[in-house]
């Protein structure tokens, strides 16, 4: 029995029971009074709805309706059932009886508009729109505003922009309704005129139309087609003054298309709007710096020391130009920007990351290591919590392995194994205990060492760098004296000896047992490419394919290959290609999802360039 037949018996059976007199008890609740058989039809035909079966409902629904044309509860629920079935001729029907019996219900007038436009009967569906457009007052502006989308929705956009244009002229008011008849005339690729009808919504800071119109406006600005005409417009708007919020669109749009020269003085215009409270200023030096843009980053910094005058540049902006300085390599100007940031900042984690600042550049920049483990000092024992804290505690066994002292870096490593970090820094710690028993050849230590390690952090960050050195203990355990020169090479590598690094590798690619040669020849495009020896990199990766096509370093070295060539345009094409074989050949290597990511996009930026 279908679950509508069920329906009809359930109904029939309840219509046709007697009714029992029930003696009332005072320990028994009410009996449920009994509904009558309109009401249990409805319950019927709204369980049916309940259970996504509008067909089972239109049908109980229709032969109440004709014995109830007045009951608006059953009108209502049929009009459901027809509209989710898109049964249009029969919900047209319907909407006419109604609109014959209630002609001063705007309702059922523009749900009668929408069904005949449904229908593709236009003429008839602005004859109905007409009518319920006259049941409106023009002080009514949300509902002409629903009337007006539905027009819209229904495909009749001609005659929403005169609807918008006559509501206008009566009300006096240019502006109503500015979002949609802008969204209007976009979609007929006019934007200079969309553009004139965002634009005044800016002035309205708090409203939904000005966000809304700030939205659409960068949208346009960042379409290619539209893009022009909407920048020009904007343009002449804050050249004569203008809301500024234009201002800030303008500065967002150049951050966002890279036009850091232009976003430049905007940025600042925004800021001085803002009353300098900076924002705008610390955003586009973020961008900036993200990008590698440190020149801009330098510019905009000093701007706003001028503009600081005798109150010391502090907070993130303070950081961002000093770590600008010191990679345009004006170092002594960012140590001393850090040094202020120590002494004036009233925020201890500032002081701290400003101390471990200092500390890295005399690490990476200067190679002064007593100086920088001194630094790591300082913020470890001033400072004891936090991020720099960590990181300096980090730093410090490096600082000794720089300076040739392995047993003191050792103990630093192991001092830190004791203590509790996150998986990453513990397996940092584990890899370098085990490298340093490879430093010094113990060799047997070593393998056990990095094998647990692989064990306990399989998908690690180090795993790759312990594989890697495993590989050379099997392949060459039967050979102390070329385990003895590999492990030198890595020692000299390590202390940032790359001459000497490089002579002891190529020593060992051109031995005549070739048991570690290609491994050392990948070890050698590693220290010519921190170098920035690129053309030598590139050299010695052909080699590597060339001669060792079976070798694991093949795939890395065609990775850093097409890594080289995707920085200059005319070899990008080149690079792509690379990428591509990689993914083909090489699924399972670990840097599968960074070429992906990388090919994406490459073919991107070609898009958009």
């Amino acid at each position: 029995m279908t679950p509508f037949l069920a329906a009809i018996v359930l109904v029939a059976a309840l219509a046709g029971r007697p009714v029992v007199a029930q003696e009332s008890r005072p320990d028994q609740p009410p009996a449920t009074p009994i509904m009558t058989e309109t009401e249990q039809r409805m319950a019927a035909a709204r369980a049916f709805l309940r259970q996504s079966n509008p067909e089972a409902a239109a049908l109980m629904l229709e032969a109440l309706y004709e014995t109830n044309p007045g009951d608006m509860n059953v009108a209502n629920l049929l009009r459901n059932c027809y509209q989710q079935l898109k049964r249009y001729a029969k919900l047209e029907l319907l909407d006419r009886r109604l609109v014959e019996r209630y002609p001063n219900v705007f309702g059922y007038r523009l749900d009668l508009a929408e069904v005949l436009a449904e229908q593709g009967q236009l003429d008839s569906a602005r004859s109905a729109y007409r009518a319920a457009i006259g049941l409106l007052s023009p002080t009514d502006q949300s509902t002409m505003l629903m009337l007006v989308q539905s027009q819209i929705r229904h495909g009749l956009p001609d005659d929403a922009l005169q609807l918008i244009d006559s509501v206008r002229v009566v009300r006096g008011n240019p502006l109503l309704y500015a979002v949609e008849r802008g969204s209007l005339l976009e979609s007929r690729k006019k934007y200079h005129d969309a553009a004139n009808e965002f634009l005044p919504l800016l002035a309205e800071d708090t409203t939904r139309e000005a966000m809304e119109g700030e939205r659409r406006l960068l949208a346009m600005l960042e379409f290619e087609d539209s893009s022009p005409q909407v920048e020009k417009l904007l343009l002449e708007h804050t050249r004569v003054g203008g809301a500024p919020r234009a201002v800030k669109l303008l500065a967002d749009y150049y951050i966002r298309s890279g036009r850091f020269d232009r976003a430049f003085e905007y940025c600042l215009r925004r800021d001085t709007l803002e009353g300098l409270t900076g924002g705008s200023p610390d955003y586009f030096m973020r961008q900036c710096s993200d990008r590698k843009l440190y020149a801009q980053v330098v510019h905009m910094g000093e701007q706003l020391a001028l503009r600081q005058n005798k109150t010391p540049l502090v907070g993130d902006a303070a950081f961002l130009y000093a770590n600008a300085l010191v990679q345009t390599g004006r170092l002594d100007e960012g140590m001393a920007r850090y040094d202020t940031i120590v002494a004036v900042s009233p925020d201890q984690g500032e002081k701290a990351d400003a101390v471990y600042a200092l500390g890295m550049i005399c690490f990476d920049r200067l190679s002064d290591y007593p100086r920088a483990l001194s630094y790591f000092d300082s913020v470890v024992t001033r400072f004891p919590r936090g991020l720099s804290f960590l990181n300096a505690q980090r730093s410090t066994p490096y600082c000794y392995l720089r300076m040739g002292d392995i047993d003191a870096a050792e103990k630093r490593f192991q001092s830190l194994a004791s203590q509790p970090f996150n998986q990453d820094i513990d397996e940092e710690i584990a890899f370098n205990l085990g490298a340093i028993k490879f430093y010094r050849q113990e060799f047997d230590s070593a393998k056990v060492m990095l094998k647990k390690l692989m064990v306990a952090y399989p998908q690690g960050f180090y795993v790759n760098d312990a594989l890697q050195l495993l590989l050379v203990l099997d392949d060459a355990g039967g050979s102390p004296e070329l385990l003895a020169a590999y492990a030198d090479a890595l020692w000299y590598q390590e202390r940032q000896m790359p001459d000497s690094c490089h002579a002891q590798l190529e020593r060992l690619v051109n031995n005549d047992d070739k048991t570690l040669a290609d491994d050392a020849l990948f070890r050698m495009v590693q220290v010519d490419m921190k170098r920035g020896d690129t053309a030598r990199v590139l050299g010695e990766i052909e080699d590597l394919a060339a001669n060792f096509p079976e070798s694991y370093y093949v795939p890395f070295g065609l990775k850093l290959k097409a890594d080289i060539l995707a920085d200059t345009p005319s070899t990008l094409e080149a690079a792509k290609t690379i990428y591509r074989q990689l993914l083909e050949k090489y699924p399972n290597y670990p840097f599968g999802s960074e070429v992906r990511k990388k090919l994406r996009q490459l073919e991107t930026d070609l898009k958009v360039g």
